[in-house]
């Protein structure tokens, strides 16, 4: 029984070895086994008359047996000669291939290096059972155990792109090996082309600091840009067409936000018109004072009778800019509906006065929901000018910049500046929600604060920090990846590859960070 046992555990495991001889000769045994026994048997109870098989089977099974166990010395011998010619090439080629190879120990110890090493680097075998660390600094790629730079502690300045290779000559023995090449050109290249950008952005910037507008040159003539975009369809300069239009009597209705500039046009329309030289008189509508043509505007003393004078009695024969007319009295209205009817029909009247109405409303809505009077709505419109807000006309902020310096400089008796195109820039890329207002505020501190020639803009960026707070806390995805970059660009100070850099921190390539850059506009201030 012991021995049945022992035969089909050995056709069991030449079965799962997969091997076509084993189970050929583990079956061939077990076969000559059963039945030479109970052959024999059947000889032991009488029922055949013949010799015992046994022995000769054993003999037959002890055959078979070596036969497999020389197979086996013989097939094993072919692997080992195998591995042996495998092992010897393998050898040979990292011995002559052009690339520095190590090998080394589990104590990081450095057991072998192959001749291009050897030559490169003055190894010898002084360098052998040497910590590595002790030749070369390390620097490991975040999240990548494999791939790593090797940087020569030597006189020579040489860095190694390495990557561990792991050679498996048995299931328990082990060799390890670094394997890597030279990037020190590359490297050195491509610090002199950074060093080379930095600089070039640094001339860059001193030329735009110092390549100043003159306005003598830039804004002299047909050379000179408009002051205002009426809209995008119109073909002519909002200076042309005030012009065109200053010598009119038919009212004027400029619609635009806050600080668009809506009191500056209606200047210049009286500015250019022939009634310059006559009464202006500026009137910001309030909704608390509800009767202004039927009031006392103006009393003179001067003669010992004495008389008061009406707005309208003031400005006749010259020009009334009413602001913010959407805050005009429903009595008012009225009444101004009327003498604009007058003045319509019949030119021998009482009063001969230029209207020119400002607003920040849609008066249109207005009078159709009835809160403005629809018919004085058309009276006033005859002719309208809509502003657009300041962030859509940037290509006016030169210009606008220029008036602000020169008109203020003169009143305060202050040398002129000029202005920078880096400073120009800066100012176009803010949104300036407060339109002009804003800008001639800002111009004016910058005024106040700059030493030297040129115009410098006092705390500008800080400026716009604050005024952040206030915007949407919703931005666009270009926007907010922007934001973050920027952020980690400062972090880093502006160090884009390398250890402890901007890709590095934002775990993508060095080439991908430098097209988000260009793509979003990120440049270093």
């Amino acid at each position: 029984m012991s021995c049945i046992y022992y035969f089909s555990r050995l056709v069991i495991r030449s079965i799962q070895s997969k091997s076509p001889r084993k189970i050929v000769i583990s079956s061939s045994v077990s076969i000559l086994f059963i039945f030479s026994n109970i052959y024999d048997v059947f000889i032991d109870i009488g029922i055949i008359q013949s010799i015992f098989l046994t022995e000769y089977a054993v003999t037959a099974i002890v055959l078979l047996l070596s036969i497999d166990l020389l197979l086996n010395f013989y097939l094993g011998y072919q692997k080992q000669t195998a591995l042996s010619v495998i092992t010897k090439s393998f050898e040979e080629m990292i011995q002559n291939i052009d690339l520095y190879v190590f090998r080394y120990d589990e104590n990081g110890n450095i057991t072998f290096f192959n001749k291009f090493s050897e030559k490169e680097l003055s190894f010898d075998d002084n360098n052998l059972h040497r910590p590595l660390e002790e030749f070369f600094t390390i620097e490991e790629k975040e999240g990548d155990d494999l791939n790593f730079r090797l940087t020569v502690k030597s006189k020579t300045y040489k860095v190694i792109e390495g990557t561990r290779v792991s050679v498996y000559l048995s299931p328990k023995n082990k060799e390890s090996y670094i394997i890597g090449y030279e990037i020190t050109q590359r490297l050195t290249h491509q610090k002199k082309l950074t060093e080379t950008l930095d600089q070039l952005q640094k001339v860059t910037k001193q030329l735009e600091e110092e390549n100043t507008f003159l306005k003598e040159t830039k804004f002299k003539g047909k050379n000179k840009p408009s002051v205002l975009v009426v809209d995008h369809n119109f073909s002519m300069s909002v200076e042309s067409e005030i012009k065109r239009i200053a010598n009119y009597k038919s009212t004027v209705l400029i619609h635009g936000n806050e600080g668009a500039g809506k009191t500056y046009i209606a200047n210049q329309i009286i500015k250019y018109g022939d009634r310059s030289e006559k009464p202006q008189i500026v009137y910001n509508c309030h909704s608390t004072l509800k009767s202004v043509f039927n009031t006392k505007y103006y009393e003179d003393s001067v003669f010992t009778q004495g008389y008061n004078k009406s707005i309208l009695d003031v400005a006749n024969g010259g020009s009334l800019v009413l602001e913010n007319i959407h805050y005009l009295s429903d009595d008012d209205q009225i009444y101004l509906l009327d003498l604009l009817k007058q003045l319509d029909e019949s030119d021998d009247q009482k009063y001969d006065v230029r209207f020119i109405a400002t607003t920040n409303q849609n008066l249109r809505k207005l009078a159709t929901e009835g809160k403005f009077n629809f018919e004085l709505y058309h009276f006033l419109s005859i002719y309208r000018i809509h502003l657009p807000d300041l962030k859509r006309r940037l290509s006016d902020i030169p210009y606008l910049v220029e008036v602000f310096v020169d008109s203020y400089c003169k009143k305060n008796n202050i040398p002129q500046f000029k202005v920078s195109i880096a400073t120009i820039k800066k100012l176009q890329a803010y949104h300036w929600p407060e339109n002009i207002k804003e800008l001639k505020y800002i111009i004016h501190r910058a005024i106040n604060n700059s030493k030297g020639k040129t115009l410098k803009l006092y705390q500008f960026d800080e400026y716009i920090e604050e005024h952040k707070e206030g915007e949407s806390q919703f931005l666009s995805l270009d926007d907010q990846e922007k934001k973050y970059i920027l952020k980690v660009l400062k972090y880093c100070n502006w160090k884009v590859s390398g250890k402890n850099s901007a890709s590095e921190l934002l775990k993508i390539n060095e080439a991908t960070l430098r097209s988000k850059m260009k793509k979003l506009d990120i440049k270093k201030v």
